[in-house]
């Protein structure tokens, strides 16, 4: 709840702002921008629901140390020395950067916070229907749905 709780009050703010700077949201709302994050990770103990770290998102720079440690193998074994470092280094940024690759940021949370993962994990803990059921729960208490 805390999430939707700072949705309304950050939307609040922005039509707030959008009144001051002179648009017209006299007539109400008719349309709103939202971003997915697909491919932020979130890991949480399946009997409880309760998160075992704050999400990650997928071009988190706290995981560009494990970046760093991919790159000789990456260079060796993918691109086999035929492109230079630079490019090597930038087909390496492109591949650990694809959004369907985030398991970089579990691997950062397991190792940046191990005493959160005590719980073993499960296959929910990334199981995109609940997360659907999730948003579609959220959209009907704020009233999109």
């Amino acid at each position: 709840m805390e999430i939707l709780e700072s949705v309304r009050i950050y939307v609040s703010k922005t039509i707030d702002k959008a009144t001051a700077n002179g648009y017209n949201i006299g007539n109400g709302l008719k349309a709103i921008g939202i971003t997915n994050q697909r491919e932020t990770t979130v890991v949480w103990i399946k009997s409880t629901g309760i998160p075992l770290y704050n999400a990650i998102v997928w071009m988190d720079i706290r995981t560009s140390s494990i970046c760093r440690l991919l790159f000789p193998p990456f260079q060796k074994y993918i691109t086999k020395g035929y492109v230079s470092e630079d490019e090597s280094g930038k087909r390496l940024a492109q591949v650990v950067s694809d959004p369907s690759l985030t398991k970089s940021g579990v691997y950062w949370s397991w190792n940046n916070n191990s005493a959160s993962f005590e719980n073993q994990l499960s296959e929910e803990a990334s199981d995109v229907t609940k997360a659907r059921k999730v948003w579609e729960i959220s959209e009907k208490l704020v009233g999109l749905a």
